[in-house]
């Protein structure tokens, strides 16, 4: 036992003497804070949906939003450059245990605002149409889609806008 005793006490001397203290350095970064205030029976956007950046092909394709996972996928003619584009969210608040239906608008024509034009195929829903709200008296509601894009369509900025309807029961 004195041995290892021994042996264990000269190495941990040694290896202090190797420490070489180092200056401290400092980084400093910034970021912006956000808060949503709802009240009972409200319900409000707070993310837009957004296919990302993407390069058409000289084929039709499409770009896809899983409304579950917030997930892209391509097809076709579309490549889909950095980023993974952004589901929409919306935020309700009511009382436990209380239902409501979701119900979106027809899918929306996106537009460059110079005539160019960009059809949705579809707007899904991550869930059932009837929900029902739990103990932190509050729901989310989380919107995909997939969009129509044409071969070498005209490159811009395209918009357009769609509505979701709650209706508390």
């Amino acid at each position: 036992m004195r041995r290892i005793i021994r042996a264990a006490w000269p190495m941990a001397a040694l290896a202090a003497t190797f420490i070489v203290p180092t200056t401290a350095q400092a980084a400093t970064a910034t970021a912006s804070g956000r808060a949503i205030i709802i009240t009972p029976f409200e319900f409000i956007q707070v993310d837009d949906l957004a296919f990302g950046t993407i390069v058409p092909g000289p084929s039709n394709g499409t770009v896809t939003l899983d409304a579950f996972s917030g997930g892209r996928s391509t097809g076709g003619g579309v490549v889909a450059l950095g980023g993974t584009g952004q589901r929409a969210r919306f935020v309700g608040a009511g009382s436990d245990g209380q239902t409501v239906d979701v119900s979106l608008s027809a899918p929306p024509t996106l537009d460059d605002g110079n005539g160019n034009t960009m059809t949705m195929a579809s707007l899904d829903l991550d869930g059932p149409t009837t929900r029902t709200i739990g103990p932190d008296l509050a729901f989310d509601v989380y919107v995909g889609g997939t969009l129509n894009v044409g071969a070498n369509q005209t490159p811009g900025t395209y918009s357009g806008t769609f509505s979701l309807t709650v209706q508390y029961n």
